[in-house]
């Protein structure tokens, strides 16, 4: 039998963020679609996750108001 060897799997940073959109879940398909979402760099991804989650957490507490008020 061969002896295996430890060499790591270097992925290209587009190859990881195709992967972390694919996983996000359904109901953020709209920002997987977005083409000035289409991140090429895990870290650029992150960032860019990071803004959309800040705006929807914005949103959701803003309904929340809207509808204490109603």
């Amino acid at each position: 039998m061969a002896k295996e060897q430890n060499s790591p799997c270097v992925l290209p940073d587009k190859f990881l963020a195709g992967g972390i959109i694919a996983k996000l879940p359904q109901s953020w398909r709209e920002f997987s679609t977005t083409p000035n979402t289409q991140a090429t760099r895990v870290a650029d991804l992150n960032g860019s996750l990071d803004v959309e989650e800040k705006a929807r957490t914005k949103t959701l507490i803003g309904e929340e108001l809207s509808l204490c008020m109603v």
